[in-house]
């Protein structure tokens, strides 16, 4: 097996702004997929629905202060400079939180389940935790 990890989007978002977000993030379009029938977050249980997005306290009250506390609230900000609001086509999707998962295989060895929109992992653990990964490929 290939100990090199390979990072991988997966999302159900809309698939206009697919080439756009593309083309701004550098990212590889063979390595993002569109998961339009929700089948990656289904299997992973991801967080769904309207009260763990945007009626959820964790987003507007605890997500607010975690910023503020890490010094985020400038990024916050500027993110919004170019933001474009986009809806999914299946709409109900727009309720669907996501995640950061390693796998090894197609064993999961580590997750990240977003509770809010924003409620990303630190990505210090996130290099930790694949390294973890990838040394255990090579023993």
């Amino acid at each position: 097996m290939d100990p090199s990890p390979q990072l991988m989007l997966i999302t159900c978002g809309n698939t206009r702004a697919v080439d756009a977000w593309q083309s701004n993030t550098q990212f590889p379009p063979e390595k993002a997929f569109l998961d339009q029938q929700g089948i990656f977050y289904s299997g992973l249980k991801t967080h769904y629905g309207i009260f763990n997005t945007i009626f959820s306290p964790r987003m507007w009250i605890l997500g607010f202060w975690k910023r503020l506390w890490y010094g985020q609230i400038g990024t916050l900000m500027k993110s919004f400079a170019g933001y474009q609001l986009t809806v999914p086509e299946k709409k109900q999707q727009s309720w669907q939180q996501g995640g950061t998962f390693i796998f090894k295989g197609l064993d999961l060895q580590w997750s990240h389940y977003d509770q809010t929109p924003g409620d990303y992992p630190d990505f210090a653990q996130v290099v930790s935790e694949t390294k973890r990964v990838v040394d255990s490929l090579r023993q």
